[in-house]
């Protein structure tokens, strides 16, 4: 499977959760927008997503756990909006959909397939 798979797959596991109830209190997703939109959102993402993921010192031995989180919490402020960026509850939910992601494991092999993706597309090329 290849990164960008692995990606598409954990965001698909996301939204199965989200409509699944994974939190009583998550907030209702964004009504979709324009494709030109949606995909300049997308690059915007992509653009935060590695310019954090390149905070994270290679040495930390966290650093696989806290480039899905950046990821995860990314993708949901993405999909139900940055004003989340301030509710203690927005992170209650990232922690408990984080949780149930990595102890399932096809999709804790996914995640592990897209955290090496993302660490890849991060790296400064030289």
């Amino acid at each position: 499977m290849s990164g960008i798979d692995s990606i598409s797959q954990i965001v698909a596991a996301l939204r199965t959760q989200l409509a699944q109830g994974a939190s009583t209190t998550a907030p209702k997703p964004r009504k979709a927008t324009t494709r030109g939109a949606s995909e300049k959102s997308n690059r915007s993402i992509s653009k935060l997503i590695a310019q954090r993921v390149k905070s994270i010192r290679p040495d930390d031995p966290k650093r696989g756990k806290k480039v899905f989180r950046i990821f995860l919490e990314s993708v949901l402020l993405n999909e139900f909006g940055e004003q989340l960026i301030d509710d203690t509850v927005f992170y209650q939910m990232v922690d408990e959909i984080q949780e149930a992601m990595e102890a399932d494991i096809r999709t804790a092999a996914a995640i592990n397939t897209a955290v090496s993706t993302l660490l890849d597309g991060a790296q400064d090329p030289r």
